[in-house]
């Protein structure tokens, strides 16, 4: 079973590939600036909750207890973040978003 990490490396990987076009590439990065631009869009506890989950790794019960929140509201937030980014992002390729939102960040 691939952990969430070395899926991550992976996938990031295949993007930079030869293989891919440069096409593929550019896509990826701009999506992953759009992405970053958006996520500095949110309000303050959401983004805060959003990149610790993504960026840090942390479970809802470690973002809780950092935050002085209940797990509930950390739960929320982050499906909060993770709808707002996808109608954010309806223009891009659904899979594309996809693997982004789910495993990186």
């Amino acid at each position: 079973m691939l952990t969430r990490k070395k899926y991550q490396q992976e996938t990031k990987q295949s993007f930079n590939d030869s293989t891919n076009t440069t096409e593929k590439q550019f896509e990826y990065l701009e999506l992953e600036n759009t992405i970053s631009s958006l996520i500095e869009e949110m309000p303050k506890k959401r983004k805060e909750t959003y990149k610790q989950s993504r960026f840090e790794g942390l479970t809802y019960i470690e973002i809780a207890t950092r935050l002085s929140i209940s797990e509930n509201t950390v739960d929320t937030q982050i499906r909060k973040a993770l709808l707002f980014l996808k109608r954010k992002l309806s223009n891009y390729s659904f899979m594309l978003i996809f693997v982004y939102l789910t495993f990186f960040k």
